[in-house]
């Protein structure tokens, strides 16, 4: 019995996280927040808002900006000339010419770093001393003694370091995770990243360099099985042992996804399989990958999408923020049954149908999250 009230202690608590998910919507001239049931969690009654950050919202009532919690209710009253979405627990406010930082109950924190300067990442933020880099926790102490030329922001756990131009990678605890050796360096996951060696290219996989000499470029390594990669102006496929997988016959490639392939060949785009199989013939002028509810993106003039056959399923007529690798992929597609478009100067959410989410078009809308 004990086992089955804590099943359903945890199915409840899922669903209540899951209800959580809000969107930042601007209706006519007030921002407020949707739920995913398509009704308002949060009325629109701010002149200027952020979607959530940290589980906080930072908002403006018209005259000061504050921070709001997911019920609406106000977490730090609004006292504030500016100010800066929560990250790692803190955020950068500013009253009269004065910035600073506070905690989330609005308490100031009592350290001196001015906030215009760093950016934190789970509690690191870089820090500049004179002409080196370093790492600093939020309260100031130092991870990793400035002694880099380079540190490139983080948007990951890891991110690219610089010392003489030479690359490696560290994480934002400040391990050394690649030493900085190389004239180049790509972007570091799962134990695999590409580096250049006198002005060679080198797929580093787990400490091992494997030489790819037919390589110009490569353009993204997320996925080791699926390595996207140029020679000259083609692209093709390797994998992480530096073996082709698919040859150099494509204009563009986007990543695989749900078992097909976004393909350019003649200025077209279509669809193959991991073998390099046509599945859906190249007529689009553009094309993204597949989401798991079976639609892709695919533009003719405007951007509609289409089902794994190739049948346009919602009418290509809307405009999208379109892009394969964007870090925020899930913007271009759907995403738990939804898609951000834009139609005749207005923003709204379809679903898998093509039906229009809440009925209304918006002056924009975000993701929920």
């Amino acid at each position: 019995m004990r086992r089955i009230s804590l099943f359903f202690f945890f199915f409840l608590c899922a669903g209540l996280i899951h209800a959580q998910e809000l969107a930042l919507v601007r209706e006519d001239k007030l921002f407020g927040y949707l739920n995913k049931e398509g009704e308002y969690a949060v009325e629109p009654k701010f002149t200027e808002a952020n979607s959530f950050s940290d589980d906080l919202a930072c908002v403006n009532n018209g005259l000061l900006w504050g921070y709001i919690d997911r019920q609406g209710n106000w977490a730090i009253r609004p006292t504030f000339d500016e100010a800066k979405d929560f990250n790692s627990g803190m955020a950068f406010v500013k009253i009269d010419k004065e910035w600073f930082f506070i905690d989330k109950k609005g308490k100031r924190l009592p350290f001196e770093l001015d906030p215009r300067q760093y950016r934190f990442y789970k509690g690191t933020a870089i820090q500049r001393v004179e002409k080196k880099i370093g790492l600093i926790d939020f309260k100031g102490n130092t991870i990793v003694a400035p002694i880099y030329d380079v540190i490139k922001r983080f948007t990951t756990d890891y991110t690219p370091v610089a010392i003489d131009k030479l690359w490696g990678i560290i994480d934002y605890k400040g391990n050394e995770i690649i030493a900085p050796l190389y004239q180049k360096i790509g972007t570091y996951q799962d134990g695999l990243t590409w580096v250049k060696k006198e002005n060679q290219l080198y797929l580093w996989n787990n400490g091992d360099l494997i030489a790819i000499p037919f390589v110009d470029q490569v353009v993204n390594s997320s996925n080791p099985n699926f390595i996207l990669v140029k020679q000259g102006k083609k692209m093709g496929v390797i994998n992480s042992k530096g073996e082709v997988v698919l040859s150099f016959d494509y204009e563009n490639l986007g990543p695989l996804q749900n078992g097909l392939i976004p393909a350019q060949i003649g200025g077209y785009w279509g669809y193959i399989d991991e073998k390099g199989k046509q599945v859906i013939p190249f007529t689009f002028e553009n094309a993204l990958p597949f989401s798991i509810e079976g639609l892709a993106a695919v533009k003719l003039k405007e951007w509609g999408f289409i089902n794994r056959e190739g049948k346009i399923v919602i009418p290509a007529q809307y405009k999208i923020t379109a892009s394969l690798f964007s870090p925020q992929a899930r913007d271009k597609g759907f995403n738990d049954g939804l898609v951000r478009v834009k139609y005749k100067k207005k923003w709204g959410y379809l679903d898998v149908n093509g039906n229009l989410f809440t009925g209304k078009w918006y002056k924009n809308v975000e993701l929920f999250n």
